[in-house]
């Protein structure tokens, strides 16, 4: 048997869950347990992941359809595509949201596998402050979990910005940009995003 396959089945996945899980399709899934489709590298890297995740019951991912960092960022990518999200300003409340909820995720994590494997690098989401934003809460999540190492796709020069964002919004010289400014994530500020760390509660 396909280890890709072999493996799926012994997490208790889908096609289409491991699909979800590696941000692609479930046609490709198939096609690479037949052999017929060799992946790219970025979705290599997500499948060799995959196969070393632990077939335990206290993962995140064993029978569970749980999301990945590059499954997040195919959904902001699909709402980011609608019509109602062409103006800026709804783009980043929805980039905002996006990012809090992928924050509670990733806190729901209890092992450093399923951990390593939900901050493989993602697909672009079509904004480029919203990917260099998972780019600096990627880092700010490796360093809450005490992982070992930061994921290295994260020190790509492109995922930096030229001018400050202001993602918490606020007025030019308002208390919110002074709180986001004083009080934002250390990976995100270093990027030129501005965030404070108390926004990514949800409420």
């Amino acid at each position: 048997m396909n280890p890709i396959a072999a493996k799926r089945k012994e997490l208790g996945l889908t096609q289409q869950q491991v699909a979800r899980l590696l941000g692609t399709k479930q046609s490709n899934i198939s096609a690479y347990e037949k052999g017929v489709l060799t992946p790219g590298s970025v979705v290599e890297q997500r499948l060799a992941a995959l196969l070393g995740l632990p077939v335990d019951p206290d993962s995140a991912y064993f029978n569970h359809e749980f999301p990945t960092l590059a499954s997040q960022v195919v959904e902001l990518r699909g709402f980011l595509d609608m019509p109602e999200y062409h103006n800026p300003e709804d783009q980043d409340s929805l980039i905002l949201r996006m990012i809090i909820d992928t924050h509670d995720r990733f806190q729901e994590l209890h092992n450093q596998a399923d951990q390593f494997f939900f901050l493989l690098k993602p697909g672009s989401s079509g904004v480029h402050r919203a990917d260099v934003a998972f780019a600096g809460m990627t880092v700010h999540w490796a360093r809450l979990a005490k992982l070992p190492r930061v994921p290295s796709w994260t020190r790509n020069p492109e995922l930096f910005l030229q001018q400050p964002w202001f993602a918490d919004g606020g007025a030019e010289g308002s208390r919110l940009r002074a709180r986001s400014v004083s009080r934002g994530v250390p990976a995100l500020r270093a990027r030129g995003i501005f965030l404070a760390e108390t926004n990514l509660e949800s409420i």
